[in-house]
């Protein structure tokens, strides 16, 4: 959900290069324009068609994806009529955008085709850029990051040759959000950072530098730089306030609400989600609207006022499904219509031609003997259908029915795994920061963030079967930061972490076993080199893990009986990943070696 707002804000900042207006008042000033035109009586009027375009676009920034469609449909009839192209490529841009904001991601990518072949065409390069960021965005919800960065490039060529400064810093913001989601945060920053420089070249361009300052709070917030991120939103925050921008501060304080959750400062995330609630009302935004219900929700229920999150999820319910189940009637309507006419006419024809040959026919009795044995025919091969498609359903459902059992099974075991893997390290953590408080407390602090992160992580994204290597990264290197503060000073620990991680999925906590044996078992002695060297790397879709660690003798054969480690291990494998793994484990010169390498 969080996704899916920031990308309709971002090709919402894209497509309306309008700074500082009111949308509600300038909706109804084209609301009277579209009454006097229709009062004109000229059906093929393009203006008619160009206002029901800006029509349908205010209501998708108003964030009313039914009224959009409705008018985005009317538009393109019209346009179709007529055969306006501009028309067209306008009003199927419009519609892909209300489908995206509904979640109709498929029908939103088809109608965007559409309209970038249209303005291809005409050679509308304004056109085609905003085809392109869109395409991009449906990419990013899709999680098909690759694709989301072609179709942006394209975007930013077509920019860069209409000299377009405005045009290429909204590039860069969406090239932003797809590295943002993609967890790579370096690429990210830098992509932000160069739409706020060529922001500032546009003259009064206030609307721009203030989502792009958003956008690099929300980056820094996912990082934990939430000091970073309160800079960003005030800046930002600022800048609307300035141009006017009800709607994108409107946003702002949604952030800010969230940030405040974040922190745990619960009532000043209440101050800023009721006036995120408040803006939305008054200008109807009811997508805005519903999504305020589930964060006040939220916010109730982590101050455990479960009366007041009930009351408000029921309203988030009541709002959301108002939102997402409408459709265009009137369309569908309209379509089955001319479907039933035009079945209709064949229908005429063909008893039409039946009588003529049935005046022609003298032979009666052959006639009847013919159609009896085609009936006859027709009844046994759909009594033989029936039958055979009756038999195919039941072993259907037989097989379904074991492969839910095994499925359940499997992942029965592979919870009992995990669940024996996590109290471990939580209490060796835990453990960590106990002998921290007396000696550090400024370090003890900061591993008790850490350690909430690792928690959290493994009560909300553990969850999956597979996560993004991404975030499995970046547990892993605050796994290794926890640790290596209780052995930094007879220890010398290196990770290492190669190029190239993204992109592919993985198996939540398989490598940390690994990791936790390392630093369980490694030497303590003062008069020789104790030492941890990890390492990560992909290549050739293989993801490669190798620990080494200098250990003493007898300590083999404990981690063999201790029954959580390496078996536990092992186990998991055998269950995610048969005939796709390699566990390589050996012993020389008192160094202990672990190698796993996944096939991804």
């Amino acid at each position: 959900m969080k996704k899916s707002l920031h990308i309709v804000l971002l090709l919402l900042f894209i497509n309306n290069r309008i700074s500082g207006s009111d949308k509600r008042n300038e909706l109804d000033s084209l609301l009277q324009v579209l009454e006097k035109v229709n009062g004109s009586g000229n059906k093929s009027d393009t203006s008619k068609i160009n206002t029901l375009n800006r029509i349908s676009w205010e209501y998708y920034y108003l964030c009313d994806s039914k009224l959009a469609l409705q008018y985005a449909n009317e538009a393109y009839t019209l346009s179709q009529q007529i055969n306006f192209i501009p028309g067209k490529a306008k009003s199927l841009f419009n519609k892909g955008q209300a489908y995206f904001a509904q979640g109709y991601y498929e029908k939103a990518m088809e109608s965007i085709l559409l309209s970038l072949k249209l303005n291809e065409g005409i050679n509308n390069k304004k056109g085609m850029t905003e085809c392109y960021c869109a395409i991009s965005s449906v990419y990013i919800v899709r999680n098909k990051f690759d694709n989301a960065l072609i179709n942006c490039n394209n975007a930013m060529v077509l920019c860069k040759e209409l000299d377009d400064k405005e045009g290429i810093g909204m590039v860069y913001n969406q090239l932003g959000m797809i590295y943002y989601f993609m967890g790579n945060g370096h690429k990210a920053e830098e992509a932000f950072n160069q739409a706020l420089l060529l922001s500032k070249e546009v003259v009064d361009n206030k609307q721009q530098q203030a989502s792009t300052y958003g956008n690099l709070g929300s980056l820094y917030l996912m990082q934990g730089k939430y000091k970073e991120a309160m800079a960003q939103y005030n800046k930002a925050e600022r800048l609307f306030e300035e141009s006017g921008d009800k709607f994108s501060l409107m946003l702002m304080y949604k952030d800010w609400g969230n940030l405040f959750m974040t922190l745990g400062e619960y009532d000043k995330a209440l101050i800023n989600f009721s006036k995120a609630l408040d803006i939305a009302q008054k200008i109807k935004a009811k997508s805005i609207i519903a999504l305020s219900y589930f964060d006040l929700a939220k916010l109730y229920e982590a101050t455990r006022d479960f009366k007041m999150a009930y009351s408000f999820l029921q309203k988030y319910v009541d709002s959301y499904d108002s939102i997402v189940n409408e459709k265009s009637e009137n369309l569908m309507v309209e379509m089955d219509a001319k479907y039933e006419a035009s079945n209709k006419d064949k229908k005429i024809l063909i008893l039409k031609n039946a009588r003529e040959k049935e005046v022609l026919e003298t032979y009666n009795e052959r006639r009847y003997r013919q159609i009896t044995l085609i009936a006859s025919f027709i009844v046994f091969s759909l009594f033989a259908l029936v039958v055979f498609f009756a038999f195919k359903h039941y072993k259907s459902k037989q097989w379904t029915a074991l492969e839910k059992v095994k499925k359940e099974k499997i992942a029965a075991e592979l919870d009992l795994l995990k669940s024996q893997i996590s109290p471990h390290s939580m209490f060796n953590f835990l453990n960590t920061i106990y002998h921290q408080v007396d000696e550090d407390s400024y370090t003890a602090k900061d591993l008790l963030l850490k350690f909430s992160d690792l928690l959290r992580f493994q009560l909300y994204s553990c969850n999956d079967g597979f996560i993004k290597i991404e975030m499995e990264t970046v547990y892993l290197k605050k796994m290794v930061e926890m640790y290596t503060y209780s052995k930094l000073k007879k220890c010398k620990v290196e990770f290492n972490i190669g190029e190239g991680l993204t992109g592919f999925l993985i198996a939540p906590i398989i490598i940390a076993p690994l990791i936790e044996n390392a630093f369980k078992y490694v030497t303590n002695d003062n008069d020789k080199e104790n030492f941890i060297h990890l390492s990560l790397t992909h290549q050739n879709n293989e993801l490669v893990f190798i620990g080494a660690n200098t250990m003493w003798e007898n300590e083999v054969k404990k981690e063999t009986a201790s029954g959580i480690g390496l078996s536990n291990l092992k186990s998991r494998l055998d269950l995610i990943y048969p005939d796709k793994h390699r566990l390589e484990i050996s012993k020389e010169n008192s160094i202990f070696t672990v190698k796993l390498t996944l096939n991804v």
